[in-house]
């Protein structure tokens, strides 16, 4: 163990030097689902923000034990060497929650609800972050506290790259969240397309509404695996997004459009119920999967889409490009050699099953009047990281949490420093390696997987944006194909205490409704009825709050 500490001593040992140089150099200190829901409860007192400290605590003078909930995808392991290498680095002990990644947001509620409040834990749904505060359970960060303790993710991350973006916390005047920002959300989501399919049918990847509805019915219809049997279909859950998409649509709770100066909701849009008519066809003439209704991720790495994989339909929309990716589809560098990048994690369980399978991707599509849509763009803001009001009665705990975040946030490997790789993936040499470390890219070495950093303890890190700004060969590729145009974004990143009110029941209405929609389980002439239905149940008080505030 000791071995182990101090390997990881001397490679993060550097970064705390440059850490402590920019530090030195700064300028400037540094809903129940009845039909009329009940109006938003009464908010709770507001948590008073701490004074500043007139003069900084010697460093790490005092030991603390901080309970800490973030991105954990899997348990900690028997020797979890990255965390207790932190722990003696920060004179802390950590709680780590282990909260199941797939029931994390329950699971999370659950605790918070019996009165149980970690220290520093992760909102993976920023539109929480009003009810938290609204619950009485945040404590108000100081800017002063941000600026004395987080200078390199301030300056890096929420000044330079995402101008603004710390103030995406903020509820009346005082930040109750750390925005987690990620620059490879500038990508939208994928559209990927069974490529043997197409070609054994000698069709191309779709551009048009047209073309694509000959290729999905042509995947249904014409036996595109060649074994004979009518088991095949164009596309599920996912794929339905393509078609919101070109109408401008992205029909989930929590995005809204503008038209007319104000804010509307874009699942109530007049163009869904057109869209809808269209599912509807296609279901009605067994094009969409029947199993549609279950989604397309039946556990696992949430990335995967299973019908997809297992060829049973021919296309999908979902996750980030790099999950979809084809081994050889750009050159990476390694040891100074070009080689072809790996595969995807999804399409290498698609090889797996299928060794001479291919996924080729798409673009959005046009509609008749050659209007170009668009789909589902990624939020910048991928979550929040707030500190739960109880730390306020611990003097200098809030200050060693907000030195630890910086530490994590990336700041460091902004530098140029590995250690912004190491105290989340282990040790160069033996756990990861560079492949062109201008570029900050880096490979994980086998036998060991990207998720095994989470059994070291390596589950401190989190996105702050704050990278070096130098794109990857991925990202270049990514670009070469559009992957950068066509995303329809949310004109709000994130909602208010009413949104978080209605929103899960909200989306839990609509879901239903479009489903009886597209099976024809309730007739579409009903469409104006399901709108009404949206608006009464919170969808009106939810639409007024936020044009008030505008």
């Amino acid at each position: 163990m000791k071995g182990k500490y101090l390997k990881l001593a001397i490679a993060l040992g550097l970064a705390v030097a440059i850490l402590l140089l920019v530090v030195f150099f700064q300028t400037e200190p540094p809903a129940d689902p009845a039909t009329t829901p009940d109006p938003p409860a009464p908010p709770v007192a507001p948590v008073t923000a701490p004074d500043p400290p007139a003069q900084p605590a010697e460093p790490f003078s005092e030991h603390f034990t901080i309970s800490w909930v973030g991105f954990q995808m899997a348990p900690l392991g028997s020797d979890p060497f990255i965390l207790r290498y932190m722990e003696e680095k920060f004179n802390v002990t950590f709680d780590i929650w282990n909260l199941d990644w797939a029931q994390f947001d329950e699971l999370l509620n659950i605790r918070l609800a019996a009165g149980e409040v970690p220290d520093m834990f992760m909102s993976r749904n920023p539109g929480d972050l009003p009810r938290y505060v609204q619950q009485g359970i945040l404590a108000p960060i100081p800017d002063e506290y941000i600026q004395r303790y987080m200078p390199l993710t301030l300056q890096n991350a929420w000044t330079e790259q995402f101008p603004g973006a710390l103030d995406l916390g903020r509820i009346d005047g005082d930040v109750y969240g750390l925005p987690a920002m990620n620059r490879g959300n500038r990508f939208r989501q994928p559209i990927m397309y069974n490529g043997n399919w197409l070609n054994t049918l000698g069709m191309d990847v779709p551009t048009t509404i047209d073309e694509f509805e000959a290729v999905i019915y042509a995947f249904a219809h014409n036996d595109p695996d060649g074994d004979g049997v009518n088991n095949t279909f164009g596309l599920s859950q996912d794929g339905l997004n393509v078609l919101w998409g070109m109408f401008g649509m992205v029909p989930h709770q929590d995005y809204f459009a503008e038209r007319d100066g104000r804010v509307v909701f874009m699942p109530i849009e007049p163009e869904m119920r057109e869209a809808l008519e269209i599912a509807h066809r296609w279901f009605k003439d067994g094009v969409l999967d029947p199993e549609f209704v279950t989604g397309e991720n039946h556990g696992g790495d949430w990335a995967i889409s299973h019908p997809f994989i297992n060829q049973r339909i021919g296309m999908t929309n979902r996750a980030n490009f790099g999950h979809y990716v084809m081994p050889g589809t750009w050159m990476e560098f390694i040891d100074g050699a070009e080689v072809p990048n790996n595969a995807g994690r999804v399409t290498a369980e698609m090889l797996a099953l299928d060794p001479d399978a291919l996924v080729v991707f798409g673009n959005p599509l046009y509609n008749r009047d050659g209007v170009q849509g668009g789909v589902r763009g990624w939020n910048l803001l991928m979550r929040f990281y707030s500190i739960g009001a109880q730390v306020l009665d611990t003097p200098g705990k809030m200050q060693r949490i907000l030195e630890i975040m910086e530490y994590t946030s990336g700041a460091s490997h902004a530098l140029g420093d590995p250690a912004g790789i190491t105290f989340s993936r282990g040790f160069q040499g033996e756990h990861w390696d560079w492949t062109e470390q201008e570029r900050g890219q880096y490979r994980i070495l086998d036998p060991h997987t990207d998720t095994s950093r989470f059994e070291w303890g390596g589950i401190l890190w989190w996105v702050s944006g704050a990278d070096s700004g130098a794109r990857s060969r991925a990202e270049e590729w990514a670009e070469s194909v559009n992957l950068h145009h066509g995303g329809i974004f949310s004109v709000l990143p994130q909602g208010n205490e009413v949104t978080a009110r209605y929103n899960a029941h909200l989306e839990t209405l609509r879901q239903t409704s479009y489903i009886q929609f597209i099976t024809g389980a309730r007739p579409l002439d009903e469409f104006d009825d399901f709108v009404a239905e949206y608006l009464a149940q919170g969808g009106q008080a939810i639409l007024d709050s936020i044009n008030a505030s505008r």
